[in-house]
């Protein structure tokens, strides 16, 4: 996939940065070390107006619960989910790159500004305080309830910041509505879109998600396969003998 389809690349690759610079160094780097590291390079050197949940994510693996504190410091609680659960929730999700590929900045800076809104700002304690709700539907694997939670909060989501969706973006998100699917989401400005849907519909929501893509001409549209990754990010191959001869 290219960069910024809103699925966390840049902070995934930074947060791989890090460890694979420590290992580099013949250091140890754990977890949330490596989720600060990355942090600041993106947030305090390249300037980018965003938070730390992408490389919490990437650094971490499997599904939590973040909670941001006003410190800035991060509470990470693993959500354990059964591998069974886990398996079905992989395959009644559809993910698609739509083609699109934008700056998902632009959005993030006009969610920023509008904290000061009150309307805006109860809009996203809403959708803070269904964390915990969503956390128990996914542990009884109510995946129909999933499903419209996350279509509620897609709703809320696209009333933050005028550019979080475009025309396109709602035939997308429609088409795989009116064909089935319990609920779901655009990932940033676009770039991909996911789907929780019975499995008797996935097919039915492929045909009516690609014709919207040929219609607008979005060659690369495709879809991409779901798997959760439980480790999060890891040094595969450290090559010592490499690291001392450089030194």
């Amino acid at each position: 996939l290219p960069s910024k389809t809103g699925l966390g690349s840049s902070s995934s690759f930074s947060v791989a940065l890090m460890k694979a610079l420590h290992a580099f160094q013949g250091k140890a780097i754990d977890k949330r070390e490596a989720a600060e590291a990355a942090s600041r390079l993106e947030i305090d050197l390249v300037g980018e107006p965003i938070g730390k949940q992408d490389q919490y994510a990437a650094a971490f693996g499997g599904v939590n619960v973040l909670q941001f504190n006003a410190d800035e410091s991060v509470n990470v609680e693993p959500v354990l989910i059964d591998y069974k659960k886990r398996a079905e929730l992989e395959s009644h999700m559809l993910v698609f790159f739509t083609g699109i590929t934008r700056f998902a900045s632009s959005v993030l800076t006009e969610q920023k500004k509008n904290i000061g809104d009150e309307e805006k700002f109860k809009t996203m304690q809403e959708m803070a305080e269904s964390v915990h709700e969503f956390k128990e539907k996914l542990l009884k694997g109510d995946f129909r309830g999933l499903g419209e939670m996350l279509h509620a909060g897609w709703t809320r989501k696209k009333s933050l910041a005028s550019h979080t969706a475009n025309s396109i973006i709602d035939d997308f998100y429609d088409a795989g509505m009116k064909n089935g699917a319990w609920g779901g989401k655009a990932f940033r400005d676009g770039g991909c879109v996911m789907f929780l849907a019975p499995l008797e519909n996935h097919e039915a929501i492929r045909k009516a998600v690609t014709e919207v893509a040929r219609a607008n001409n979005l060659e690369e549209f495709r879809e991409i396969p779901v798997k959760f990754v439980q480790s999060g990010a890891e040094v595969l191959y450290n090559a010592d003998h490499l690291h001392k001869l450089s030194l």
